[in-house]
């Protein structure tokens, strides 16, 4: 997922040494997200390598659907995520 204006403004403070206190939340969210997804590669790459269930390829993009639809409307401010809405 692409990073939002503010977040990339911390990345490039970040990157020339000044101290950013809203990094730690940034960054472990941004691991989470990295991890949940990994999980669900995974899961789609085991039932790629087994027999796969009638529509399971499918209800997983659903649910990756939804969660990037669940994320659209959220952004990074201030060291936590809030909704746009």
């Amino acid at each position: 997922m692409p990073l939002t204006a503010e977040q990339e403004t911390l990345c490039r403070r970040l990157e020339m040494g000044q101290p950013e206190s809203s990094a730690g939340p940034l960054i472990r969210a941004l691991a989470k997200e990295i991890d949940d997804l990994w999980d669900r590669l995974n899961a789609a790459y085991t039932f790629v390598r087994t027999e796969m269930p009638e529509g399971a390829i499918q209800d997983e993009m659903r649910r990756l659907e939804a969660m990037l639809q669940a994320n659209a409307g959220t952004r990074f401010v201030s060291g936590r995520w809030d909704d746009d809405g």
